[in-house]
């Protein structure tokens, strides 16, 4: 992974690094879903997690890219749901498990994101601002 895409994330070297939040925070036995954004340095590495989980005996779940596969992934017990990856752009993924219907699905760039309604027409240079802030 590379450069943090805002101020307030964190980047890692691919090399061992991790950040922990020392507790569970999912029921691994129940639905879940996992979501972040993602910018890989290549695309034909090994496997680079991106959030996980521990179980009991195993990990409960990965959104990771799959160096098996050479794609992005979210993984459970045997089971993969499989997005295409390329270096040097970024990604929002979310991975959902839905225990009931018995799917494992992973959404690449698939979410809504920084919604703005206004009451009033925006002039140009108020949408180029809008555009250029990241908001």
């Amino acid at each position: 992974m590379s450069q943090a895409r805002t101020s307030k994330g964190v980047a890692l070297n691919g090399s061992g690094q991790y950040v922990g939040t020392g507790a569970a925070l999912l029921d691994t036995g129940g639905n879940r879903s996992a979501g972040a954004w993602v910018k890989l340095n290549a695309a034909d590495g090994p496997f680079e997690t991106v959030v996980s989980q521990d179980g009991d005996r195993d990990s409960a779940f990965f959104l990771q890219h799959s160096g098996q596969d050479q794609r992005f992934a979210m993984s459970f017990s045997g089971l993969r749901a499989l997005a295409p990856a390329k270096p040097n752009q970024w990604y929002h993924l979310t991975g959902v498990r839905d225990v009931v219907k018995d799917e494992l699905k992973l959404y690449l760039d698939g979410t809504v994101d920084q919604v703005h309604v206004y009451d009033r027409a925006l002039t140009d240079a108020e949408v180029r601002t809008l555009c250029d802030s990241g908001r």
